[in-house]
């Protein structure tokens, strides 16, 4: 694991990988929670959580073939993060003006992923620290913050974050709220 918490790719599996059933309902809560019909994973490694305080918390990393790396917590059975496989290198996308949702609607897809993440997201909300950005009007990040609980200096407070293209697809997400 580098400075930047993110598991290395050359990280070797601390355990075997899950079995084929395990795997399955994996993709079906991923493809559900992205919207999708179905989705083929491959799993990768499993490694330590970053986000954990304890070390023995584990994630299962798996990649699909659109070059999306997901983070999967099997104990919490919750998805912790997705991205840009981090081996991939892809082109910056441009979406044009005519494809460009309002924010206002950007921010209600990205309402829905954080309902869908997190099961009580409605209530807990009153009590998290929003904040919105964007970069360059291309990709929109809407984030919830937990500061109900002291953090250490050097740390950063747990965190939902919902990044969107600015047509509405998924760009990223994390989510470190302690459930």
């Amino acid at each position: 694991m580098g400075k930047d918490k993110t598991p290395s790719a050359a990280s070797t599996s601390v355990e075997t990988a899950p079995n084929s059933e395990q795997q399955a309902a994996v993709a079906a809560a991923i493809a559900s929670f992205r919207g999708l019909g179905s989705l083929r994973l491959t799993f990768c490694d499993r490694s330590p959580n970053p986000y954990a305080d304890e070390t023995k918390s584990l994630i299962d990393i798996y990649v699909d073939d659109k070059g999306h790396e997901y983070w999967f917590d099997p104990t919490a059975d919750r998805l912790v993060q997705v991205g840009p496989h981090a081996g991939r290198h892809q082109k910056a996308l441009q979406v044009k003006s005519a494809d460009r949702l309002p924010v206002a609607r950007l921010r209600e897809l990205a309402l829905e992923l954080a309902g869908k993440a997190v099961e009580n997201f409605q209530t807990r909300r009153e009590n998290l620290h929003p904040l919105e950005d964007n970069r360059k009007g291309q990709i929109y990040f809407f984030r919830w913050d937990d500061f109900s609980q002291p953090v250490k200096e050097s740390e950063m407070p747990p965190f939902l974050q919902v990044a969107l293209y600015a047509d509405g697809r998924l760009a990223s997400f994390t989510d470190t709220l302690r459930h």
